[in-house]
């Protein structure tokens, strides 16, 4: 996960200009689900709280 961003950093820092219009299309791709992941990491951490919670009854 750390790795992507790095080597996205890397290539826009080599390549400048050249990439900027790529760049900005996929900041505007991950804005626009961005709402939508965060629900599922939601979703995901309250049913590990849920089974946590039964598991100790």
């Amino acid at each position: 996960m750390v790795l992507t961003v790095v080597l996205i950093f890397i290539a826009y820092r080599l390549m400048g200009k050249w990439l900027k219009d790529s760049m900005e299309k996929l900041k505007l791709k991950l804005a626009e689900h961005l709402n939508s992941a965060l629900s599922w990491v939601m979703c995901i951490v309250g049913m590990v709280l849920m089974v946590l919670m039964v598991n100790m009854m």
